[in-house]
């Protein structure tokens, strides 16, 4: 099949919701399944919980585990608790860790606290955290962040293997602004990332999306903006990756203004190499 290089994407997607209420303004891509939010992280700047169950057992690049940790901070791991605020690169880290939205969450003064627990997806078990409505430090009035982290059980797949579920619906900023950020009203400076690793640095092993850490890249009406594409999905701000065999396959399509786009390994940021090519396949 023939391919056309696209050197420039110019993105205009226009979403109509009936909102009833703030709390229903998530109910687009963010799954709204109340076992989500069963369970609360006390308001809190750089806290964690302590090791909770997934509902089911997970291999994770080798890593059979039942539990994770939720961090403020818009990620979850599984060897150990997260501080870390500043968010680092998930393509040469040591740690465990998927990121739906690395950054410096702050939910002492305003928005709401993450919430997290076990819930059902299509039938099948699934664990979801979710940042709806949360704060970056210093609690710039810039508006408030809505994304979600849900892993669902594919057993029918094989045993351990599962789906990573990223989804977003608002992004309005992008680190804390917090001096040593760099920030400035929570934007630019060390800005967010997004994707996973197993920390052992080994090829395939790390995920990391176009516009990490780049300023401005994921935030509403950003050329990445998480609530306007998507991955392997044909909702837009959901990203869907599988881990089959312990080994995540991204293979990954993405839906833009209802043309599918297969995306290259050079398209994002796979075994540490970045490109910003993507490969337009008519259809």
């Amino acid at each position: 099949m023939k391919k056309f290089l696209v050197f420039a994407l110019v993105l205009t997607l226009s979403i109509s919701i009936l909102i009833g209420s703030a709390e229903d303004a998530y109910a687009v891509a963010i799954r709204n399944n109340p076992g989500f939010a069963a369970n609360t992280l006390a308001p809190t700047d750089d806290g964690s919980t302590a090791a909770v169950n997934i509902g089911f057992v997970i291999d994770f690049f080798n890593f059979v585990t039942g539990q994770l940790f939720v961090n403020n901070n818009g990620n979850i791991t599984f060897d150990s608790a997260l501080a870390a605020f500043t968010p680092f690169d998930l393509t040469s880290t040591n740690r465990q860790i998927i990121a739906p939205f690395f950054a410096d969450v702050d939910t002492r003064f305003a928005g709401n606290p993450v919430t997290y627990g076990q819930d059902l997806v299509n039938g099948r078990p699934a664990f979801g955290a979710s940042w709806i409505m949360v704060d970056c430090i210093s609690n710039v009035p810039l508006g408030l962040n809505d994304f979600q982290v849900v892993l669902i059980e594919r057993f029918d797949t094989g045993a351990g293997n599962f789906d990573i579920e990223l989804n977003y619906d608002t992004i309005n900023w992008e680190t804390g602004d917090f001096p040593i950020n760099g920030a400035v009203n929570c934007l630019g400076g060390d800005s967010a990332r997004v994707g996973f690793s197993d920390g052992s640095g080994l090829p395939d092993t790390f995920f990391e999306f176009v516009g990490s850490a780049v300023p401005g890249a994921f935030i509403d009406g950003g050329p990445n903006s998480l609530a306007q594409n998507s991955l392997n999905s044909n909702v837009p701000g959901r990203y869907i990756i599988p881990v089959r065999g312990g080994i995540a396959e991204p293979e990954p399509t993405q839906m833009i203004g209802g043309e599918i786009l297969s995306i290259e390994s050079t398209a994002l940021l796979v075994s540490g190499i970045q490109s910003s090519f993507i490969w337009l396949l008519p259809t």
